[in-house]
């Protein structure tokens, strides 16, 4: 029994919808037609062009909205009454597949998503990210044309809690001006590699205060939530998203009803990091 997906969809048959004009962020990674995953279910980062088109069509049919991340201002006010019907769909790592499998769908029901990619890789080597090939330039500007709005994932996907606070600079910095030089493009928006240190209330501060100096206005994390007003911007919450969400379960986590997944989320963070200070 998977229990993320039994207590969620408990919630939703209990609960009425509460966004409340909060916004789901979604999370998606690689689109592919055979999910090579061998993980528990939560921690799958694959899913099937025809589990995609599922979620893209639920979206068409019960009224969302979709827009890119650098619309996240015009989708809230003070009240948080705004956007009860708002999406953002987002990609990271850039993968090939996005390009082959993505992207076509994206365009047949017109809807725009952010793309997070870690431009240090790109056209260098074999060109791959955990065994998966990245896009080309190419393929990024062609992206671009087809209404994709681009973020950088830092510039070689390093695990940044780890690097001096130089390296760190240097991964924040180096992503926006190469993305910019290449595309021709501003680019405000950030994507945090890994799972992100929360705990580390020094390393966040820090990362935040980089990123404002850099130029960035927003900033998503695998913190697991909706976005509200009021929130940082630089370190939002979003939903994973994979080929194991049904439409019941994927209807839970726009509702509201994954939201809880945070606590236990958070919880584990925080004894894992009890245990690597003694």
């Amino acid at each position: 029994m998977r229990l993320d997906r039994t207590i969620s969809l408990l919630l939703a048959s209990i609960t009425r919808r509460y966004t409340n004009g909060k916004i789901p962020i979604l999370m998606y990674h690689s689109v592919s037609p055979v999910v090579k995953s061998m993980k528990h279910p939560y921690f799958c980062t694959e899913i099937t062009p025809g589990t995609f088109e599922l979620h893209l069509n639920y979206l068409a049919e019960n009224g969302y909205t979709v827009k890119p991340l650098s619309e996240l201002a015009n989708m809230t006010d003070k009240t948080g009454r705004a956007g009860s019907r708002n999406v953002i769909i987002t990609f990271d790592d850039g993968y090939q597949d996005f390009f082959e499998y993505a992207l076509p769908l994206l365009k047949k029901y017109k809807m725009p998503a952010t793309m997070f990619i870690p431009a240090g890789l790109i056209d260098k080597g074999d060109c791959e990210l955990e065994g998966r090939r990245l896009m080309s330039w190419e393929q990024i500007r062609e992206c671009c044309k087809q209404g994709i709005e681009i973020g950088s994932h830092s510039h070689t996907h390093r695990v940044l809690v780890d690097l001096s606070s130089d390296d760190l600079a240097a991964e924040l910095c180096n992503s926006k001006v190469l993305l910019e030089e290449k595309l021709n493009t501003e680019i405000t928006s950030f994507a945090y590699p890994y799972k992100f240190p929360e705990e580390n209330k020094r390393f966040v501060m820090q990362l935040c205060k980089m990123l404002e100096m850099n130029g960035y206005k927003f900033g998503v994390t695998t913190r697991i939530g909706l976005f509200k007003y009021g929130n940082c911007t630089l370190q939002m919450k979003r939903l994973p998203v994979n080929e194991f969400d049904d439409i019941l379960l994927y209807r839970a986590k726009l509702n509201g009803n994954y939201n809880w997944m945070y606590a236990l989320q958070y919880i584990l963070k925080m004894f894992r990091s009890v245990i690597n200070s003694n």
